[in-house]
């Protein structure tokens, strides 16, 4: 008999996020550390002698970050993000947004000859938590102290995703 232990996965995955239609203007880390974490859950498919497919659904929570010294979110209570860069009289270190999120993974794996393994799937992601922190001077202050502001919760983020993966 086999026991629920066995067919439970559990994983972490340390990634770099490729952002795309980011302002020309605008530098990012070339390197961007996000993670997630996951639990899956492992069903045979098929013929149990052989057992070369499995389904695996699960549950995890993921982390994702996009880091500048160069551009920052100009007003983040506005209807649209925007990405400007640092005004003349302001000096920023870093704008760094972070997104949390609730992840469901789905996954097919095929089993290959001398244990091999191949995996093709998705990821279905509903963002829980977000927020977006400057460290640097501010001109409507004016008087040169670095300061680091954060804001929580922006609502103009899209509120699930979707990630495909090949392992």
């Amino acid at each position: 008999a086999t026991t629920v232990k066995k067919n439970i996965n559990i994983g972490v995955d340390v990634f770099t996020d490729m952002w795309t239609n980011l302002p020309a203007d605008m530098t990012v880390r070339r390197v961007n550390p996000s993670a997630n974490v996951f639990a899956t859950y492992n069903f045979l498919v098929g013929n149990k002698k052989k057992g070369n497919v499995i389904f695996s659904l699960g549950l995890g929570i993921g982390t994702h970050v996009l880091s500048s010294k160069t551009n920052y979110i100009s007003n983040v209570k506005a209807d649209t993000i925007k990405f400007i860069p640092v005004p003349t009289g302001q000096s920023m270190k870093k704008s760094k947004l972070t997104i949390t999120s609730l992840d469901v993974p789905a996954e097919l794996t095929f089993k290959l000859k001398h244990g091999f393994h191949f995996g093709i799937g998705f990821k279905i992601s509903l963002v829980v938590r977000s927020k977006e922190s400057y460290t640097g001077t501010l001109a409507s202050y004016g008087d040169g102290i670095v300061r680091q502001v954060k804001y929580k919760d922006l609502y103009q983020l899209n509120g699930t995703g979707y990630t495909p993966s090949i392992r």
